[in-house]
């Protein structure tokens, strides 16, 4: 997702909690599933444009920096 990636994960544990379905990313729970949301990124049927920048703005929250800040509120 920091790469620009747009993430295609199995929708069940943490993946749920991490991806906008349709926002910054796709969930998944079937085969059929699956090929359908491949199929909409392939034709274009998505903008994949926005949603690389969408997957970009939400793996911030997850990186080094945002860790760091939040422990160092936890230990003052």
């Amino acid at each position: 997702m920091a790469a620009g990636a747009i993430p295609v994960v199995f929708g069940a544990g943490g993946h749920k909690e991490i991806i906008h379905d349709g926002v910054d990313g796709f969930l998944w729970e079937n085969e059929v599933g699956l090929r359908k949301v491949t199929q909409e990124i392939v034709n274009n049927k998505v903008s994949v444009t926005e949603m690389r920048a969408k997957a970009k703005e939400t793996s911030l929250q997850f990186g080094f920096e945002r860790f760091k800040e939040d422990i160092l509120k936890i230990l003052q």
